[in-house]
């Protein structure tokens, strides 16, 4: 599980003199092989998409191979837009690039790295380059190759190119150092068990309640996933919970100030869940 706090991969790249190199993913099928230059290379590596993509079909993709990899691995965003900064992060970006200082507040409010243009970032991007050696590679097997032969031909350039630009960027053997620096990007789950105080529990205003929870809580900057849930047992002390999944601990102190989380706890909740537990847990592996 080596996707890392992206704040820390940048300190831990300054500290030790080397560049990271960030390459923009033309397709999430690419991620792996870059993942693979990566780690023949024994290099940290910075996975790259833009909010002109479908984000919620790329970034579990690119997460969920980022979470395997045995090197470190951040994933990055370039966006101005303030929704589609939270959209990411959300969907699992750790490091933002931007210009606009409102979405850079939006992104440390989350614990996200941040880089600005003109800023001395250890971090090289690399734009087209995977998208050229997938091209190049294509046209020399075009004709060569059933379609099988020509895709784990291009995977193996992107694997090629991926590892070349990390040994240019001096960042080749500096994986196990910068993994023994970088805590792991892990969530927090916000828990909350409790009662409400209507006459009839099973009345519509349980699922009323829950169901403006999930709508208004999701699009709160840093929230993965809003879960609602009613005990098994009806003689339960507490019958009701709420799981609320952030992206780091830092969403904890913004999504308890957030206008969002203040209107709806003052004026649907509280009102009506006096008894309550609420806790906030690291997940431990």
């Amino acid at each position: 599980m080596a996707l890392v706090d992206a704040n820390h991969l940048l300190a831990s790249a300054e500290r030790q003199g080397f560049s990271l190199c960030a390459f923009e993913l033309p397709d999430p099928s690419l991620a792996d092989a870059v993942l693979s230059g990566a780690e023949a290379a024994k290099s940290p590596v910075i996975l790259e998409v833009n909010d002109a993509m479908a984000l919620e079909g790329i970034l579990p993709i690119v997460e969920a191979s980022a979470r395997c990899s045995t090197v470190p691995v951040a994933i990055w965003c370039h966006t101005d837009s303030v929704d589609q900064a939270v959209r990411a992060i959300n969907l699992g970006c750790n490091g933002i690039y931007c210009e606009s200082e409102q979405v850079a507040a939006v992104a440390r409010g989350c614990g996200v790295a941040v880089a600005k243009p003109g800023e001395n970032i250890a971090i090289i991007r690399h734009i087209n380059s995977l998208a050229r050696a997938a091209t190049e590679r294509c046209l020399k097997t075009s004709g060569k190759a059933d379609y099988m032969g020509l895709m784990n031909s291009v995977q193996e350039a992107v694997r090629d190119e991926a590892a070349r630009c990390l040994h240019e960027a001096g960042s080749n053997g500096r994986a196990p150092t910068v993994l023994s620096e970088c805590p792991i990007w892990s969530t927090v789950e916000h828990c909350i068990i409790y009662y409400i105080d209507v006459d009839e529990e099973e009345s519509p205003v349980a699922e009323a309640l829950m169901s403006e929870g999930r709508r208004a809580l999701a699009k709160i900057p840093g929230v993965r996933e809003v879960i609602t849930g009613r005990a098994v047992t009806s003689d339960a002390q507490y019958r009701y919970c709420w799981i609320i999944k952030f992206v780091h601990p830092a969403v904890i102190d913004s999504f308890r100030d957030h206008p969002d989380h203040v209107k709806f706890a003052d004026a649907h909740f509280r009102p009506i869940a006096s008894d309550r537990i609420s806790i906030d847990f690291e997940r431990i592996e």
